[in-house]
């Protein structure tokens, strides 16, 4: 996304991933984190121009664990909470740096704080947002590339609702040659857009997006009955980072499920990422190597496979598989007000919503986790469509593709032949993998 638009974003987008369930009295929470395998992850978000993060950068990490709790009714993470008692007002741990300058004069309270010679524990006055990782559910608002503030930074709007004819006409022209806000995207690609954007799309992804926050808020208001007597603040959600931790709109990455430690690992609900697909709320959005089996792995070279060895371990890992098998259900239910609505399923999927609004093409190339042990095939990020269910695409953000074609380990970009027949041989479907409505 443009850089610019990055900060107009940050805070508005951040708040549509928070989940309301209720208020909670303004209290923190621990954060654990605990060594544990190394592990690398992608971005949740295509990163910026300029900003993709280097293959440096995302070697071998720490996994990380955290637990949050409700606070003024939002999930509210705390990263240094309990470790200075004593430094507020009642004794609470919901103390930031103003409150350890003034805390000069008591030596003691200060003592618990200094841990060593660079570093002081503090709770991070505010909440934070968390990014469902493997997930990508439609954009309830967006900025707006057709609506722009003095500065020249378009303003985050609504899609549906009275802004819903703008948001038609504006993705009509970003797929129309020779306008002023075409994108420049390849021929295939555009034209197989514009078959599906036509007036009413806008609203069309704003309704399901609504259902989709709704269905949220419904599955964690039932955990909180269920498993914690229908009390906010006893509400407990355990997460599980990666070595990317934030996105580049600074939200935590992570996959979130309801705390449940006294239950068996069998017997535990599943994540949250994993139920909203299964609830036919949301598109998965599997990015290399942030998910289940690559996630885990030391280094980033350790998480790359052999074509029949990739697909081998993606079948054999019980977290991803169970992923795609709730995506492939819902598909085949097409239960009414979900995204794969008989009717009305979803017309343009988030990610493709955000990059046209951004004005840039698709950066990732795609895997297919369906075809043949033995296809080696990168196929290009325009064209990601020849892979036509979305359980079955793997994205493989650029800076990451020369480790598979190196020789070792088998993978190619397609010829043009291999590529054009690809394209010609793609069915017609949506964002779901349905026939086009």
């Amino acid at each position: 996304m443009a850089k610019r638009a990055r900060k107009t974003r940050s805070n508005n987008a951040s708040s549509r991933r928070a989940v309301r369930a209720g208020r909670g009295r303004s209290r923190t929470v621990a954060l654990r984190r605990r060594p544990a395998a190394n592990v690398v992850a992608g971005p949740a978000e295509p990163p910026a121009p300029g900003r993709e993060p280097t293959t440096g950068q995302s070697l071998a990490s720490r996994e990380a664990f955290f637990r949050v709790k409700l606070r003024d009714g939002t999930f509210f993470l705390a990263f240094a909470a309990k470790l200075m008692p004593g430094l507020t007002k009642n004794g609470g741990a919901q103390s930031y740096v103003p409150a350890l300058i003034a805390a000069g004069s008591n030596a003691e309270r200060l003592k618990r704080a200094v841990k060593d010679g660079d570093t002081m524990g503090v709770a991070f006055n505010g909440s934070q947002p968390i990014r469902f990782l493997g997930i990508d559910t439609p954009e309830k608002k967006y900025g707006a590339p057709f609506r722009l503030d003095r500065n020249g930074e378009p303003i985050f709007i609504s899609i549906g609702g009275q802004n819903a004819a703008a948001w038609d006409a504006y993705l009509q022209a970003a797929v129309t040659p020779g306008g002023e806000h075409t994108v420049a995207l390849s021929a295939p690609l555009r034209q197989r857009l514009a078959q599906r954007i036509a007036p009413g799309v806008a609203q069309n992804h704003a309704t399901l997006a609504d259902k989709a926050s709704k269905s949220l808020f419904s599955l964690v208001s039932k955990d909180i009955g269920d498993l914690f007597g229908g009390n906010p603040d006893s509400f407990e959600i355990f997460g599980a980072m990666a070595h990317e931790t934030f996105d580049v709109y600074g939200r935590v990455l992570a996959f979130l499920r309801p705390e449940q430690r006294d239950a068996p690992p069998h017997q535990r609900l599943p994540s949250y990422n994993t139920r909203q697909l299964a609830e036919g709320m949301a598109l998965p959005y599997f990015i290399w190597p942030n998910i289940d089996p690559f996630r885990k792995a030391g280094l980033i070279s350790e998480a790359v496979f052999t074509p029949p060895e990739l697909r081998q371990r993606v079948r054999a890992a019980p977290t991803l598989r169970g992923a795609r098998e709730a995506v492939s259900q819902a598909r085949q239910a097409r239960v009414p007000q979900t995204i794969f609505d008989p009717q009305q399923p979803l017309k343009l999927g988030a990610f493709e919503l955000r990059f046209l609004a951004d004005k840039r093409a698709p950066s990732r190339l795609v895997i297919d986790l369906a075809a043949a042990d033995n296809e080696a095939i990168l196929w290009p990020a325009e064209a990601y469509f020849v892979v036509p269910n979305p359980e079955d695409r793997l994205f493989l953000p650029q800076e990451y593709a020369p480790l598979f074609r190196r020789p070792e380990f088998g993978w190619r970009d397609p010829t043009e032949q291999e590529l054009q027949a690809k394209i010609a041989a793609a069915p017609d479907v949506g964002p779901t993998g349905l026939p086009r409505v």
